[in-house]
């Protein structure tokens, strides 16, 4: 008799134990090790944009969805946001094909319609380079920066400005 009791309380209480472990609620691989394409990274470029009074360039925090902001990805935002003015300094068609970095001075390799800048004298030339600059040299890896096309340095873009040497930071055309 002693043994049937201590078997039905023993099988009893392995009926709780099984109760308790087993849960209503499936884990799914999905929720518990997100996919990494589902995953939104998001962090903050910081361009310099003109001004709509073309006095200077200003900072603009923008979001981007990347895990790093490279100095490839903060030009390409710049030049997407400086798209949304209707007067902006930068032709249509230019991109970026690639940013080098050796030595603190950036190697940025445009299109030929980098050669094409807007019309506009020497205020948009001055603009257009300031926005380009400051964004680059905003890196701490970047203290000058020299423009490429087709593997050639650029030496002039519409002759106001001398880039036969890596230009600095334009601070003077930054405004708060």
């Amino acid at each position: 008799m002693k043994r049937i009791l201590y078997m039905l309380t023993a099988f009893v209480l392995g009926i709780f134990l099984l109760a308790g472990c087993i849960s209503d609620k499936t884990v799914s691989s999905e929720t518990t090790n997100p996919k990494p394409e589902s995953v939104q990274v998001e962090s903050t470029a910081l361009v310099y944009l003109p001004t709509a009074d073309a006095r200077g360039v200003k900072a603009h925090k923008v979001l981007v969805k990347a895990k790093e902001v490279t100095p490839q990805l903060a030009l390409e935002t710049l030049l997407v946001e400086a798209q949304k003015d209707p007067y902006s300094v930068f032709p249509k068609t230019l991109k970026v094909e690639k940013v080098d970095i050796h030595d603190e001075v950036a190697y940025v390799i445009m299109n030929e319609a980098f050669l094409h800048p807007v019309e506009g004298g020497s205020l948009t030339e001055q603009l257009l380079l300031a926005s380009l600059v400051n964004t680059l040299t905003e890196f701490p890896s970047i203290k000058k920066v020299t423009f490429l096309v087709k593997g050639k340095a650029v030496t002039s873009l519409s002759g106001h400005v001398d880039m036969s040497e890596p230009l600095t930071r334009m601070s003077k055309l930054i405004l708060q």
